[in-house]
């Protein structure tokens, strides 16, 4: 529910214009705030409707507070959240509205930050936002790399693939049970028996990848994720070397149950065709990772390959299924 602001009709109204992409820019605000306003660590921000935020600044020797909650969401577009804090909004919780769209080869920025009770203090957040978005955000944007959109759009559609791979009841959540019928499905196709280190080892890796997602994103209790969630989650500290890339190793250690460090041909087949990969496409990866051209994977290459699928947007075979 949105804050009643009209006994508090007072705002402040900044546009600000960046030679960053809006997806830079988003993210900037989404993902990298502690960045360049917050302080760093002393947050704790999901962009989602509805949920709340919190935060620190330190100024003068002091540190200060700032709570709200995401009141609107809408990627490389809009971030609007309440905004509470008792140095600057004197307690009162007003509303702050990020509107972000492509200019040029650039971006405008316009934010309105609303429901002051009187002319002065919104004229100095005015003031204020002024020059952060010069001093603070603009210096993040200007190191942020060149190919930091086609990165960011191109890794969230991977994630957002992998997400639909993991839904395996396409009804738009992950729950705990589409993991475990995921792995029963792959243990079944390769003759992998309950009990077998390859079996205990992959129920194990889907366990942890689970509970560090209830334990980023279950805030509501439902024991779901959702698609953003799960993109999100990739820019969690650690999550990916912790539960994604060992997750996809375990994989691969289910097409190799006798432990030679090499998965073959047929074994990989099976294993992404009950994934839903497309099998042209399966084949072709099969083919890249296969260099000596043997009819097998060797694991260290695929070890290599996931480290580098986290890493870069180079070369990215699951994108190519979308092209």
């Amino acid at each position: 529910m949105r804050p009643d602001l009209s006994d508090r009709p007072f705002e402040a109204t900044v546009v600000h214009d960046t030679d960053a992409s809006p997806e830079v820019v988003f993210r900037a605000w989404a993902h990298r705030f502690d960045e360049w306003f917050a302080e760093p660590g002393a947050i704790w921000m999901k962009p989602e409707p509805g949920v709340p935020y919190f935060f620190e600044t330190f100024h003068m020797g002091t540190r200060h507070p700032h709570y709200g909650r995401i009141l609107a969401y809408e990627a490389d577009q809009l971030l609007e959240m309440t905004w509470l804090n008792e140095a600057g909004t004197r307690g009162v919780e007003t509303v702050l509205r990020v509107e972000i769209e492509p200019r040029g080869d650039g971006s405008r920025l316009r934010l309105t930050h609303a429901g002051f009770r009187d002319e002065k203090t919104s004229a100095e957040h005015g003031e204020a936002w002024e020059f952060l978005l010069r001093d603070r955000l603009d210096p993040l944007l200007a190191r942020s790399p060149k190919g930091e959109t086609m990165t960011t759009s191109v890794r969230q559609q991977e994630y957002e693939m992998l997400f639909d791979a993991f839904d395996v009841d396409h009804d738009g959540q992950i729950g705990q049970l589409d993991l475990d019928v995921l792995v029963q499905r792959w243990c079944v196709a390769l003759q992998v028996p309950p009990g077998h280190p390859a079996w205990n080892q992959i129920t194990h890796k889907a366990n942890r990848l689970w509970q560090d997602l209830i334990g980023h994103f279950d805030e509501d209790g439902d024991k779901r994720v959702s698609k953003q969630e799960w993109v999100d989650s990739h820019e969690q500290p650690g999550f990916v070397e912790k539960a994604a890339a060992p997750w996809a190793i375990g994989v691969f250690d289910i097409g190799d149950p006798d432990g030679e460090g090499r998965v073959s041909l047929q074994r990989w087949m099976t294993c992404q065709t009950v994934t839903g990969w497309d099998q042209a496409e399966s084949l072709k990866m099969f083919q890249q990772l296969d260099d000596d051209q043997d009819g097998y994977v060797q694991r260290d290459k695929f070890v290599a390959y996931i480290e580098e699928f986290y890493s870069t947007t180079e070369n990215r075979w699951w994108s190519q299924q979308q092209a």
